[in-house]
């Protein structure tokens, strides 16, 4: 299952992250069977602190956003590789309901895994892995 992996010669499960096959797969998720259930959409760690009303109060009192007319997706941006365009990432991520609705299907359709060695080039095929964790 795209929820865990085991190691291929014991059969025995692993510790291994395939952070971004679950998120993806989670918004779609999410878009699914849940999209007409709010205006914003959010990722948040187990071990974060997330006030839903501090959230409110930023996208319709400070920013005037309208989550179902406009595109906005924030968070912590991460600006790890120089040739690379920035990306959100980290404990929170949150998505209104105009782009959580366009990206799932964006996730839904994109092609599956690459012809190439590069390395940082995700694969959605049988048998692709990350790494396995190094966090403790």
């Amino acid at each position: 299952p795209w929820t865990g992996c085991k190691d291929d010669k014991t059969g025995k499960p692993k510790l291994c992250r395939h952070i971004w096959e679950k998120m993806w797969r989670s918004w779609i998720y999410v878009k699914d069977h849940h999209l007409d259930q709010a205006e914003w959409f959010c990722k948040v760690d187990f071990d974060t602190f997330f006030f839903p009303e501090n959230l409110q109060y930023y996208v319709r009192d400070v920013m005037n956003w309208d989550p179902y007319k406009e595109h906005h997706y924030f968070g912590h941006v991460l600006y790890h590789r120089a040739r690379n365009p920035p990306m959100v990432a980290g404990a929170a991520a949150c998505w209104s309901h105009r782009t959580l609705d366009e990206v799932a299907e964006v996730y839904r359709n994109m092609p599956r895994g690459y012809n190439g060695h590069e390395r940082g080039k995700c694969e959605d095929r049988a048998e692709a892995s990350e790494e396995m964790t190094t966090s403790k």
